[in-house]
C-alpha cells in the first residue's frame, strides 16, 4: 500500500520523527477500489476490501474502538444502537486506525510506537473527513450549488454525505475558501454561536465579517418565531470570482429569509 505524500511528526523523545502516511491520498485510493464515486459513502463496500476485518455492533458506554487481532486481523467495535451518522464518523476513525495498522506492517518505519496519540487521533479524524467528504466532491458540490442554490447546500448538503451538520461545516471550511458561522438572533441582535474559519480565506475578511455581526441590528425582529425567543441560522463567508469581492451570506431557514452584503465598504445597520 503506498501513498503519495507522507507527513513527519516528532516522536515522544524527541530524537527522532515518524511518518504517518496521507490521509487524504490513502481515502482517495479506498474509494477507487470499492467503486465509489459519490456520496453516500458506503462504509460497508471499504470494510469488504479486507477478509480480516468485520464489524461489529455491541453495547457500549462509548462510540467505539479498534481491536487488534494480531495475526487474526481486527475488529470493529460500534455503539449498536448510537447515532446513525455519529457511527458512520466512528467507523470511518477507526477505519484510520487500521490503515495505520497496515502501513505499519508495510513500513516499520512508518507510524510506530513513537508517534504521539494525539497526533494519531488527529491523523484518524483527518481520514475520517476525507473518506466521507473527499474534498473534490465538495468543491465540484459548490461549484454547482453557487450556481443553482448555495444556501440550500449549506443547511441541507450534509444529510447527502450522511454526516453531523458540524462534521459537514468543518470540512467545507478545510478544503475550500468558504468560512461558515452558526448564528443565533436574539431578540433584534445577532450572535456568533459557532465558528467554521477557513485556512484559505484572508483573515481580514474573517476579521471585518466578525464587526459585521458585531454591530448589526436586524430591523424586522423575529417576524415568524411564533413563541420562539430565539433560532438560530447560519452565515458564509466567501469571494465572488466575479468581482473579486468578498461576501457575507446569511441564512435564517425558519423566517425562510436569505440576505447576502457584499463585506467590501460594508456600512454598519443602524437602529
Amino acid at each position: 500500500m503506498t501513498a503519495s505524500k507522507e507527513i513527519s511528526f516528532v516522536s515522544l523523545d524527541r530524537a527522532k520523527t515518524v511518518a504517518l502516511p496521507n490521509a487524504e491520498a490513502l481515502s482517495t485510493d479506498l474509494l477507487y477500489r470499492t467503486g465509489q464515486h459519490k456520496p453516500a459513502v458506503d462504509l460497508d463496500r471499504v470494510i469488504s476490501l479486507w477478509s480480516d476485518l468485520a464489524l461489529v455492533r455491541e453495547v457500549l458506554d462509548g462510540d467505539g474502538y479498534l481491536v487488534d487481532l494480531g495475526a487474526h486481523g481486527a475488529e470493529i467495535i460500534v455503539a449498536a444502537h448510537g447515532n446513525r451518522r455519529r457511527t458512520r464518523y466512528t467507523i470511518a476513525h477507526e477505519l484510520g486506525h487500521w490503515m495505520l495498522r497496515l502501513e505499519q506492517v508495510n513500513n516499520p518505519l512508518a507510524c510506530g510506537t513513537q508517534s504521539r496519540s494525539s497526533v494519531v487521533e488527529k491523523w484518524c479524524d483527518l481520514f475520517a473527513a476525507s473518506l466521507l467528504m473527499p474534498a473534490a466532491w465538495l468543491r465540484s458540490d459548490l461549484r454547482i450549488a453557487k450556481l443553482l442554490g448555495l444556501p440550500s447546500y449549506l443547511l441541507h448538503g450534509y444529510k447527502t454525505y450522511d454526516v453531523s451538520e458540524q462534521a459537514f461545516w468543518l470540512r467545507i471550511s478545510q478544503v475550500t475558501p468558504l468560512s461558515i458561522f452558526k448564528v443565533r438572533m436574539t431578540e433584534r441582535h445577532i450572535h456568533i454561536t459557532e465558528k467554521y474559519e477557513s485556512p484559505n480565506v484572508r483573515q481580514a475578511d474573517l476579521k471585518r465579517a466578525l464587526e459585521v455581526f458585531s454591530s448589526t441590528v436586524v430591523t424586522d425582529a423575529r417576524p415568524h418565531l411564533d413563541s420562539d425567543t430565539n433560532f438560530v441560522g447560519i452565515a458564509a463567508v466567501y469571494q465572488e470570482s466575479e468581482d473579486k469581492g468578498t461576501h457575507m451570506l446569511c441564512i435564517f431557514p425558519r423566517r425562510q429569509k436569505t440576505e447576502k452584503w457584499k463585506l467590501d465598504g460594508f456600512k454598519e445597520r443602524k437602529k
